[in-house]
């Protein structure tokens, strides 16, 4: 399994230098955002050149784009909102060939008008799915036209807010073109007895149960019994279970293989990118995220240029080992000592 990172983590004055930090900590995956490329993160415009620009730089550097954040409040009760987020996702959409990936995150969104991550009591009425559901028909319908695939992910605060409601936006959605980023740190909720911390094999054997099948991407970051959302391994989430299942699910299970020069998840130049991990439709048509690990880094930790013999990252209990078998060099070289 690859280890990724947010090219949004780290603050760079140019694109050149976001990724060089990226393959500083020999990361050779990322999420990209659009800021880091001095626009907003959902812009109504992309300047061929600049798509063009990311997708070298990337490319100079062995940096695989697993995907593009795509993120627009989806249920957001006014129809314009809703309808300029859409516009600027097409505009994404158009410019991912360029950029180099062909996956872009959603989110499902909220009926809080101010922030898109925020719960709202009205995010389980029929009119809030309704009107995320008709958002995402016509993102579909973007995503067919530019051949892309969006992948949403289930999040407590959000119109989605378990996997119970992601089986059923896939199920009616019917498309080929709708996958699921997988962050279990998300899946829980302490003000819900069935979804606490204390539940975690229900709930993950749930999560995995009806979506493992349909997983393009997933993300790594922790959360305390309080339900505070931390750092990976600042928190309880329980690790060894969670790669356990993305193991199960074929999501890449095995390690990406250490090379000498980089340790796992870094290409030498002149080979192939990475390939997609496997899910239970064989190996995987939807981009490049597959078997990528996306870690939610906190911002302050990674200011600074990596110190010479790594990142002091994860911290303690990262990775499981008896969970996907030998860690890369690269990985134990991260891990605490």
């Amino acid at each position: 399994m690859r280890l990724g990172i947010f090219a949004k983590t780290f603050s760079r004055p140019s694109v050149e230098g976001v990724l060089d930090a990226v393959v500083g900590y020999d990361l050779y995956e990322t999420q990209f955002n659009m800021s880091v490329a001095g626009l907003p993160s959902m812009p109504d415009e992309i300047d061929p050149s600049l798509a063009d620009r990311v997708s070298e730089a990337a490319a100079e550097r062995n940096i695989t784009v697993a995907a593009v954040s795509g993120t627009f409040n989806m249920a957001h009760p006014d129809e314009e909102v809703r309808r300029d987020g859409l516009h600027r996702l097409g505009v994404i959409a158009g410019a991912c060939q360029r950029l180099g990936t062909s996956v872009i995150t959603l989110c499902t969104g909220t009926r809080d008008r101010k922030n898109m991550w925020r719960r709202h009591p009205d995010n389980g009425t029929p009119q809030a799915w309704r009107d995320m559901l008709a958002t995402m028909q016509e993102a579909l319908t973007t995503a067919e036209e530019s051949g892309i695939t969006l992948a949403f992910e289930p999040e407590i605060n959000n119109v989605v807010d378990s996997a119970a409601k992601g089986r059923r936006l896939l199920d009616e959605m019917r498309s080929p073109r709708l996958k699921v980023v997988m962050d279990a740190a998300n899946l829980f909720d302490a003000e819900d007895p069935a979804r606490r911390l204390s539940r975690s094999e229900e709930v993950l054997g749930e999560a995995f149960g009806l979506l493992g099948g349909d997983l393009v991407l997933a993300h790594a970051k922790d959360v305390k019994r309080s339900g505070e959302v931390v750092a990976a391994g600042k928190g309880v989430l329980d690790y060894d279970l969670y790669l356990n299942h993305l193991s199960e699910a074929g999501y890449d299970g095995a390690p990406h293989p250490a090379r000498p020069d980089r340790g796992g998840g870094g290409r030498q130049p002149g080979l192939p990118p990475a390939k997609a991990g496997r899910g239970r439709f064989g190996r995987s048509r939807y981009g490049r995220g597959g078997g990528t690990l996306m870690p939610a880094f906190e911002p302050r930790s990674l200011s600074a240029p990596p110190p010479g013999r790594g990142a002091r990252w994860p911290p303690r209990r990262w990775p499981p080992r008896s969970s996907v078998g030998r860690v890369p060099e690269s990985t134990r070289r991260f891990s605490s000592r």
